[in-house]
């Protein structure tokens, strides 16, 4: 497995050269990416117990030198970063008007805002963490890689803003009864831009992001959907101290007898293993790998189609670097429910108000499913189908909700992955869009089916107090099926 830059998704090769800097020892390197090479240099000599090598949000940062995503505070005139605060500190204040035509001063918090300030200012590429880097190609114990690359495909409207912000805070892992699991999670958040505009909607982020993963209710807002540009949102989850034997879970269904008692076989080997050596052995083979390997977050990072190549051989690059394809739909449109229904639910949405659906059509995150589909039907990449925004469908669904209930906590269960394909194939038969039918004959190449949904989405693009924090369902089974992954994986 090659590593990649988890931002431009360029293999990291020889001939690629990074740049390595620890802002716990103020120490830095460049260094060509020969197979050896990287191996040797990713991480930082000086560590001593400090936990640099460890961290995900200070101690060792990389650049991929010559990448075409520019540091998003890069001031092409000056030729300098541009961050109104000194080194370490994590707050600034700045103007926008998120997207409503009134600008407004706000405080945004965000820890990226201190290391970026604090990484040298005359160079135009974005840094990211060691931990990212590490996740395009490291493999956990188990031989499973601890990152996931995940295309986030679908029509605007479809829900992936609202979805993507959630992945990043713990309130997006609500269960049933309104729990949340113990889960430590951190942020990356990344995005190009090109004009003022397009720079305020990616400080809006930073400061939603850091609003959501707190404990007050001041001043949420409505997230603005992506702009056309780069865009990436990385969610790390720190693992469970437990140590997890894969268990049959991970067979699925569908194949022929033979072939799941051979797999269960396999399975059962570390079990059988395990209870022939002693504990004393198994400690100790835990304590070299701990020797031989810095511990790591499992990390899903998601990039949001709006982004795409500009040209054929950049978008093939891109394609072959992804693992797997998230294709968003909106479940209002499978019951003809207006854009403007459910606020809440609504990308778009500026202080209630009806919003057109992008594109001609009141279907278009259905056809942009269609036609993502059949893209991808000759790629290796697993195809996933979320449906977004439940909640403004449940009086059409109401039969079925005690059902999808159940569906969206049977997180790692590959038998009710099967049944919410069954659910969503009998809801397009009795769908009125026009593309319904298509997309139910393209579901046998699709993976997998989520349903998600996010409570209490504040009104309004305009900040405002609300009595609760936004809650997603539905997004802990998609996040832990994309890392292969069980919640106690992940949980503390």
């Amino acid at each position: 497995m090659t590593h990649k830059c988890p931002l431009c998704l360029t293999p990291l090769k020889h001939g690629i050269s990074l740049e390595r800097y620890c802002l716990t020892h103020n120490t830095r390197k460049e260094f060509n990416c020969d197979a050896r090479t990287l191996r040797t240099e990713m991480f930082c000599s000086e560590d001593r117990g400090d936990l640099c090598n460890e961290t995900t949000n200070h101690g060792v940062f990389f650049r991929h030198i010559g990448c075409p995503c520019q540091n998003s505070f890069w001031n092409r005139e000056r030729s300098t970063i541009e961050i109104p605060v000194q080194p370490d500190e994590t707050s600034a204040r700045y103007q926008t008007n998120f997207g409503v035509g009134q600008e407004v001063g706000i405080q945004v918090q965000h820890w990226q805002l201190g290391v970026l300030a604090s990484l040298p200012r005359d160079i135009s590429e974005m840094w990211f963490p060691a931990m990212l880097l590490r996740a395009t190609a490291e493999t956990s114990a188990v031989a499973k890689r601890v990152g996931v690359l995940v295309e986030l495909a679908g029509a605007k409207e479809s829900g992936k803003t609202i979805l993507a912000m959630m992945s990043m805070n713990r309130q997006g892992y609500s269960l049933a009864n309104g729990s949340s699991p113990e889960i430590e999670i951190r942020d990356y958040i990344y995005s190009s831009h090109i004009n003022t505009g397009q720079f305020h909607r990616y400080v809006e982020t930073l400061h939603l992001s850091t609003l959501l993963r707190g404990r007050q209710r001041r001043g949420l807002f409505l997230p603005q959907g992506t702009f056309r540009g780069r865009s990436v949102k990385v969610a790390f989850i720190k693992p469970s101290k437990n140590l997890q034997v894969p268990g049959d879970e991970g067979i699925g269904e569908d194949l022929r007898w033979p072939q799941r008692f051979a797999l269960k076989a396999l399975f059962a080997a570390p079990r059988l293993l395990q209870s022939f050596f002693s504990q004393t052995s198994l400690v100790a083979w835990q304590i070299m790998h701990a020797a031989t390997n810095y511990p790591f977050w499992y990390t899903v990072v998601l990039y949001d189609t709006a982004g795409e190549a500009n040209d054929a051989q950049d978008l093939q690059r891109e394609l072959d670097a992804i693992d797997k394809v998230a294709i968003v739909i909106n479940a209002g449109e499978i019951f003809a429910v207006a854009p403007g229904t459910n606020s809440t639910a609504n990308d778009e949405v500026v202080d209630g108000d009806d919003t057109e659906a992008s594109g001609s059509e009141a279907d278009q995150s259905i056809k942009t499913a269609c036609e993502r589909i059949a893209k991808g039907v000759d790629r290796r990449q697993k195809l996933y189908l979320v449906v977004t925004q439940l909640d403004r469908i449940r009086n059409q669904i109401q039969a079925d909700w005690p059902k999808i209930e159940v569906v969206v906590d049977s997180i790692g269960s590959k038998k009710y992955n099967r049944v919410a394909k069954e659910i969503l194939d009998r809801w397009l038969q009795q769908s009125s869009s026009v593309h319904a039918e298509d997309l139910r004959q393209k579901l046998r190449r699709i993976k997998g089916v989520f349903f998600v949904w996010t409570e209490d989405l504040p009104q309004s693009k305009r900040p405002a107090n609300q009595e609760r924090l936004p809650r997603s369902r539905g997004l802990a089974k998609f996040i832990c099926d994309c890392l292969d992954v069980q919640l106690s994986q992940i949980t503390k």
